[in-house]
């Protein structure tokens, strides 16, 4: 689809923060497959013998998940952001979050990491030995 990526770009203009794009494909793509329901799904029986599904009760539940999902959360982040925990601070992010949270190598324990060599033009023409 075309709306997803729509709602990332969108949000980055904004300038908000979603580095795994959950709120285009979680947020937006379920609220596209649950009014979906309500359209493809007109009419039919629900269980329980609860009323059929209808495209009015999934727009109901639509906002009302959106409600209670963007309330709460935006409540909390704002709360965070208050106290200054919303954010890493800039020398935690510029160490690397991974080092200063999981302090564990991605290297097996004998290996050091070195720069990678790269052949240079001349020598990456020459056929091998």
């Amino acid at each position: 689809g075309f709306v997803v990526p729509m709602v990332a770009v969108q949000l980055e203009k904004m300038g908000i923060d979603d580095a795994v794009g959950a709120f285009p494909v979680h947020g937006i793509g379920g609220l596209i497959g649950v009014v979906s329901c309500g359209i493809f799904a007109a009419g039919y029986p629900n269980v329980d013998g609860m009323p059929p599904v209808s495209l009015w009760g999934q727009i109901v539940g639509a906002v009302t998940m959106a409600v209670l999902g963007f309330v709460p959360g935006y409540v909390v982040s704002y709360i965070l952001k208050v106290f200054g925990l919303l954010r890493v601070p800039d020398h935690i992010q510029e160490k690397g979050l991974d080092i200063v949270k999981v302090p564990v190598s991605a290297y097996p324990e004998n290996y050091t990491p070195g720069p990678v060599n790269v052949a240079t033009p001349a020598a990456a023409g020459t056929p091998a030995e």
